[in-house]
């Protein structure tokens, strides 16, 4: 029995070694790309839940004044924060066009707060997914329905294109 080996074959082990090395780590940095990649789209998913619920507790909201939603106190077709009339939430009471501004602007600071960049509207629109969170654009056809829009920054990077929408029609 022969125990030497050719020196043609020695170190071919050790390069095989190196080059699975290479591989592994290739593998786990693509795995943790895809974790990374996981975990984004997971608060993406989180936000257009947040949206969903936002949308939904207007559209209550809305329900629950039906006199300011038959008179368009609702209707916001401009990027602003209505006034909440002073007293308005306290014993002294307000008007229901007063109280749809007051549940507006605080709709609108509940939105800011739970999504990054949130902003929303709603209004009566034709082309619901139309807009930006600087220009609502709403085009107020006769017999459109109301819309309620929420906007959010997806990515956090402030750039308007990276916004989310998302828009549902209402039916009080």
């Amino acid at each position: 029995m022969s125990t030497h080996r050719s020196k043609s074959n020695a170190g071919f082990t050790l390069i095989e070694v190196l080059v699975s090395i290479v591989l592994v780590a290739l593998g786990l940095i693509g795995l943790a790309g895809l974790q990374a990649r996981t975990l984004a789209e997971a608060a993406n998913s989180g936000h257009r839940s947040l949206a969903t619920q936002q949308a939904a507790n207007l559209s209550d909201a809305i329900r629950a004044n039906r006199e300011a939603f038959n008179s368009g106190g609702f209707d916001i077709t401009a990027p602003a924060s209505p006034t909440v009339a002073s007293g308005c939430l306290g014993a002294a009471g307000c008007t229901a066009a007063q109280m749809a501004a007051a549940t507006l602007r605080m709709w609108n600071d509940d939105n800011a707060r739970v999504l990054p960049g949130g902003i929303g509207t709603v209004c009566i629109d034709a082309t619901p997914h139309d807009g930006t969170p600087t220009a609502f654009a709403c085009d107020g056809v006769a017999g459109a329905p109301y819309v309620i829009k929420v906007w959010w920054d997806e990515d956090r990077t402030g750039t308007t294109a990276t916004f989310r929408r998302f828009a549902t029609a209402l039916n009080p």
